[in-house]
């Protein structure tokens, strides 16, 4: 009896020998772990940051359709601006720091002009390619007689590109009716041209809403005052920040000249109608590279301008409803000096 006694002792004791040395080194792996995190984590007192993948960003900011900020960030002599410019609607941003450095009146509702041909253009080159070929029809039946033009009429045959040249730089309404029509029937070719401009309209106002404008409507593509056709200098901020993100769109509204022969053998020289791009104007202004004037009379003398500095810097002004033409010129310099200063 006192052998079993002796027995059961014995692998007690051996039993408890296996889980202290069992206790033991799991004590040990455990500082042996913290000592090679402590070493590892005096390397950097910072952590790394992971670079974002695709799928880390938002789908806006790939396709850079980001709306801007409305909210101005940097300070400006804002009484400055108030007491010197006589334009009821301003906005000024600095696209080199995606900043809004000023905004009057930047949500009231206004007729656009001209200006409605930036979505003209974009909404063309979202459904067709600069070399579709396109060919003046009867939609030019369609014009309001007091249309600026570009001096296309029909069975004239050319490019989306030579018609886009037309619409931007002469701000022609011809070409913008040609445009809408030809490209309206390529969405269906069993629409009339009255129809087909409809839907080019329709696509237009339906950009708008995607870039994030909330009080803009189309009804016509040449920016002719119409009812319903209406927009804000904040929602002509958004479009006209997208249209310079488009190669061929930013390339257009930035020449000065250019003469083209269409597909059909006329010969056209169109002039920037910007001022502040005409290197013979009073008005041309150091760095300019765009973007559109627009004049009718609800909607005034207006003006979206876009200028450069040898640092990057890169300012977007927009003026609407000033007084006279000269007005629209000499208050958008001073805004553009204002955001470079």
């Amino acid at each position: 009896m006192s052998r079993t006694i002796f027995h059961q002792k014995r692998r007690l004791l051996r039993t408890r020998r296996v889980i202290l040395v069992c206790v033991a080194v799991a004590v040990l792996l455990s500082l042996l772990v913290g000592l090679f995190l402590l070493l590892r984590g005096g390397q950097s007192t910072t952590a790394r940051p992971v670079p974002p993948t695709d799928k880390d960003v938002p789908s806006s900011n790939l396709l850079h359709d980001e709306p801007p900020t409305l909210e101005p960030v940097r300070n400006l002599p804002t009484d400055f601006i108030t007491r010197n410019t006589k334009s009821p609607r301003i906005v000024l941003y600095d696209i080199s720091a995606q900043t809004l450095l000023y905004s009057k009146n930047g949500d009231d509702v206004c007729a656009p002009a001209s200006l409605t041909k930036l979505m003209t253009a974009i909404v063309a080159l979202e459904n067709a390619t600069p070399e579709t070929e396109i060919t003046a029809g009867n939609e030019l039946y369609l014009l309001d007689p007091e249309s600026s033009r570009a001096g296309i009429y029909i069975g004239h045959k050319m490019t989306l590109k030579q018609a886009l040249q037309g619409l931007l730089l002469q701000s022609g309404n011809d070409a913008a009716y040609v445009i809408a029509a030809q490209i309206g029937h390529l969405m269906d070719e069993n629409l009339t041209d009255r129809a087909a401009i409809d839907l080019f309209c329709q696509k237009m106002t339906e950009k708008a809403k995607a870039l994030g404008c909330t009080d803009t409507a189309f009804v016509n593509p040449d920016g002719i005052d119409a009812d319903g056709h209406l927009t804000t200098a904040n929602d002509l901020l958004k479009i006209a920040l997208y249209a310079l993100k488009q190669p061929l769109i930013a390339e257009l509204v930035a020449t000065e000249q250019v003469t083209t022969t269409f597909l059909s053998g006329q010969t056209k020289t169109w002039k920037n109608s910007n001022r502040l791009m005409q290197s013979d104007s009073k008005y041309a202004y150091q760095g300019i590279c765009g973007v559109k004037t627009g004049t009718t009379g609800a909607a005034g003398n207006c003006l979206i301008s876009c200028a450069t500095r040898d640092d990057g810097r890169k300012i977007l002004g927009i003026l609407l409803g000033a007084e006279t033409d000269a007005l629209r010129y000499e208050e958008s310099i001073e805004l553009l000096n204002l955001g470079f200063s």
